[in-house]
């Protein structure tokens, strides 16, 4: 039996490529050092510019990927797509939109958002982010150089927050705009209910008395046939509706 492959995960597996001494050297360090013992401060500095470079190597790769992904996407069925991204990399169709919703959402900008760790570019770029996060998260990055992850859950959520009064009042003006036409339709058919036993009954009976069977008779019953076939049109409306 064919041993079972290994699916590699990017959100979890790093990558291995080695760090130049000339890279770690050009690396700016934020983090105040002096904090740390003395003894320990020398190996912490030195993971911070291995790791720093790695970040944004992998951040750029991030935005390449996602946007050959969307290339092939587009000229591939679902159902094919799928399959040559777990032949091929052993990516399932939902951790590979990750990297289309990166290169959709926050390409244009991938200068600025390659210094963010993929995981954050992630959060950012997902659907459910409001464009007014992203814009905040790239104005703080303008000022400050860098941004932690902890900020930008905080912006995310607020600006959630912010969206679902005007998601809300939009709901209302549909449901209000919805019941106002249901009220008319109402009234119309009502409308015409009424006028439809004006013209039977009694009032039938006077007309056919005070014009016999002649042309102004049938042009009676004419006008009550379209009363009736008026308020069935208004009635299929009504039953239609949701």
């Amino acid at each position: 039996m064919a041993r079972p492959t290994r699916r590699r995960d990017p959100f979890r597996d790093g990558q291995t490529t080695a760090v130049t001494v000339v890279e770690q050297g050009a690396v700016e360090l934020s983090y105040d050092y002096s904090r740390l013992p003395e003894e320990e401060r020398a190996a912490v500095q030195r993971a911070a510019r291995v790791i720093k470079p790695l970040l944004r190597r992998t951040a750029e790769d991030i935005f390449v990927i996602g946007g050959e992904l969307a290339h092939v996407k587009a000229r591939l069925p679902h159902g094919r797509y799928t399959e040559w991204l777990g032949a091929e990399f052993g990516l399932s169709e939902r951790m590979a939109q990750h990297f289309v919703n990166v290169r959709e959402r926050l390409g244009p900008k991938s200068e600025k958002f390659s210094v963010l760790p993929p995981s954050t570019l992630y959060m950012l770029a997902a659907p459910s982010t409001p464009d007014a996060a992203i814009a905040q998260v790239e104005a703080h990055l303008a000022r400050e150089g860098r941004v932690t992850v902890r900020t930008v859950q905080h912006v995310i959520a607020a600006a959630k927050a912010q969206s679902i009064p005007e998601m809300l009042d939009e709901a209302d003006l549909r449901l209000s705009a919805y019941n106002a036409e249901q009220a008319a339709v109402r009234r119309l058919e009502r409308a015409l209910t009424d006028a439809i036993l004006l013209l039977s009954g009694p009032s039938a009976r006077d007309w056919a008395q005070l014009f016999g069977d002649g042309d102004e008779a049938g042009e009676l019953a004419r006008v009550r046939d379209e009363a009736l076939a008026l308020r069935e049109a208004v009635r299929r409306r009504l039953a239609s509706s949701p």
